[in-house]
């Protein structure tokens, strides 16, 4: 089973990238949207 399209993982990887590369460079890390959402707001449990 799936939990995230190929699209969704290549945006994880392009996001922590990035995120690797600001940080490196003493930038900070870029604002981003997650791209990807790990859990159910219904399941009772955090």
């Amino acid at each position: 089973m799936k939990l995230i399209t190929e699209a969704q993982h290549t945006e994880l990887l392009a996001n922590g990238r990035a995120q690797r590369a600001a940080i490196d460079q003493d930038a900070g890390a870029p604002t981003s949207s997650p791209s990807s959402n790990l859990f159910s707001l219904d399941a009772q449990c955090t």
